[in-house]
């Protein structure tokens, strides 16, 4: 086995009782101890670090001036100060008011000779033209009556089909006749819209454009059943539940309760010109 020379690291009073023994000869050999000079590191409660933590007085102050700028931007960009009309989307043009209140160009005054000759003319053409546009409105009226007379026709005849091929024929007649009842209902519909913006010739017509319309809706009343009855039809259904939108409005014999209403009132309201 072989002895290693390993040095011993001995203290300071070791150390010297070496040198008064053995005169200093192995005080070479001790190494001195080495303090550290790194401070060791605060604790989590140092006073120290809590403050390290805060933040400093300018942070704050940049962070606040930031802060009033950025709201102070967002405000002035929505509410444009310097042009409110930005956001407008309609359109605006000033009204032309230079001419208001302006009577118009006078060739002569009233009492001067001629102005009573010239008052008959502008009367007399009034006057035709008020027969012309009365004339007009009645013959408008007279149009949408004799229509109603028409589309009252073909329900009558939608009806007589929906209880002949609607509950027994074949799916084409069936479709045929759903199609047609359709056509009608929205003819109906179209009539009810233009009687509805018939000039009433000042008020001399208003009665019968109103019995017009109350005509109107009772062929369409009765022609919202018939079409309800129709899409049963196309459906195979049985006769029972295709008449039954029929049976609503107390259909019996070929008959119902907005034809009866309709049948006793046609004749008597027809338009008179007047």
């Amino acid at each position: 086995m072989r002895d290693l020379a390993i040095p011993t690291i001995e203290g300071p009073g070791d150390a010297e009782g070496a040198d008064a023994d053995e005169g200093g000869a192995d005080a070479t050999r001790a190494m001195p101890r080495i303090e550290s000079a790194i401070p060791s590191e605060p604790g989590p409660e140092s006073a120290t670090v809590r403050h390290d933590r805060m933040p400093r007085t300018r942070v704050l102050m940049v962070a606040a001036a930031a802060a009033i700028a950025l709201a102070g931007g967002m405000a002035l960009w929505i509410t444009h100060p310097w042009d409110p009309n930005l956001y407008i989307t309609h359109s605006q043009t000033d009204a032309d008011t230079s001419m208001a209140g302006y009577p118009g160009y006078l060739s002569a005054l009233t009492g001067q000779d001629g102005s009573s000759s010239a008052t008959d003319t502008s009367s007399d053409s009034s006057t035709d033209g008020s027969d012309s546009s009365s004339s007009t409105a009645y013959q408008a009226i007279l149009d949408d009556y004799n229509k109603l007379g028409t589309y009252a026709d073909q329900l009558d005849q939608s009806v007589s089909d929906l209880t002949s091929t609607g509950v027994s024929g074949t799916a084409a007649e069936r479709q045929d006749g759903q199609s047609t009842a359709e056509q009608t209902a929205i003819d109906i519909s179209n009539l009810i819209d233009d009687i509805a913006s018939l000039n009433d010739g000042d008020g001399t017509y208003a009665n019968d454009i109103a019995n017009l319309t109350t005509l109107g809706n009772w062929l369409r009343n009765r022609s919202d059943a018939i079409c309800e009855a129709w899409d049963s039809s196309v459906t195979m259904a049985t006769e029972e539940k295709i008449l039954a939108p029929l049976k609503k409005i107390g259909y019996s014999s070929g008959t119902d309760n907005y034809k009866t209403l309709f049948e006793e009132n046609y004749d008597a309201w027809k338009p008179v010109e007047q």
